[in-house]
């Protein structure tokens, strides 16, 4: 679920406090993010871990997200807690938030016990957003939660599930939030919607999302875009520690190069509904950091495609 971390940080910078309260049911004060990097078995840092205060004392509540059922889960979230617990020395407060297409069968425990010295007792709360419908989610009033909709209702989401997706992006462009909050909150649903693997039905519904509010103005997609090149300079990075500065950073450009061109193939296959084959191959030869950037921008912004095609012709030249 790695990569759905950087939407989800971006869903609790915008309406932080409410939903931290509204997933831990836990009126908490001065609530702050905090960085922490998992050791155990893996390496990876959360962005949903965050330290807070319940009746004057000090506790961390950490969420996770998930879209399969994880045999596993109870010891990872033990894993986590006892690395949460021991940096922080406080209680800590879990929670996973499962979003997967069938009802989970995950245990949100683990208890064994020998004798009163020997013995565990460890809980997590799970909480599965497909069991909640999207009314009662929807009634609740946070903007935070709408991008959460389309996973919501699984029983209603099967009986038709093109309806079920229109209604949940509906919830937002109807709302009275601002046009710029709108399209950061339709950037995070659409990113979400993915979860539920219907690419042609998501394509189809916030294809035409994306040209009524052009969701390339919005932050998230620049930062979205901005993880892509990041990526790009990691990969080239890595292999220069093994074959030398000189060639690590020609693999950091060669790699920045191959992401914006998938990402300008990806963004082309999304806003039109037919896309030569040979586009892609012309695509294959530019290897401007700067000219794939703008082809970028264009495709983006609700071009036509004989408009791009004008515009990549003017590129190549």
């Amino acid at each position: 679920m790695c990569k759905y971390d950087h939407i989800l940080k971006r869903l609790f910078e915008f309406d932080q406090d409410k939903l931290v309260r509204f997933f831990t049911r836990i009126p908490l004060e001065g609530l702050q993010p905090l960085n922490v990097e998992f050791h155990v078995l893996e390496s990876r840092v959360s962005d949903l871990v965050f330290q807070g205060f319940s009746h004057g004392e000090r506790m961390i509540v950490h969420f996770e997200l998930q879209s399969e059922d994880d045999p596993e889960m109870n010891c990872r979230m033990l894993r986590y807690a006892a690395e949460i617990c021991s940096k922080y020395k406080c209680g800590v407060f879990q929670e996973v938030i499962y979003v997967g297409t069938r009802a989970t069968k995950m245990s949100d425990s683990v208890f064994y016990f020998f004798d009163s010295a020997v013995k565990l007792d460890y809980r997590y709360r799970l909480v599965d957003l497909g069991a909640f419908s999207c009314d009662s989610i929807e009634k609740v009033g946070i903007a935070g939660l709408y991008p959460f909709l389309p996973l919501t209702d699984r029983t209603r989401r099967k009986e038709n599930p093109e309806q079920f997706i229109r209604q949940s992006a509906n919830a937002i462009i109807s709302s009275a939030l601002s046009i710029v909050q709108k399209r950061e909150l339709l950037l995070c649903q659409q990113v979400l919607a993915g979860l539920l693997k219907n690419r042609n039905l998501i394509e189809n519904v916030y294809g035409e999302v994306v040209r009524m509010l052009d969701l390339t103005q919005s932050v998230g997609y620049k930062m979205i875009f901005e993880k892509g090149v990041a990526e790009g300079m990691a990969e080239g990075k890595a292999e220069g520690k093994a074959e030398g500065k000189a060639e690590g950073m020609a693999e950091a450009r060669y790699q920045m190069v191959i992401t914006l061109r998938r990402m300008l193939c990806e963004l082309l296959q999304h806003n039109y509904k037919y896309v030569d084959p040979m586009l892609p191959k012309q695509l294959n030869g530019i290897d401007d950091l700067n000219v794939l950037k703008d082809l970028i921008v264009t495709a983006g912004t609700g071009k036509n495609l004989e408009e791009f095609r004008q515009a990549l012709a003017e590129k190549k030249l």
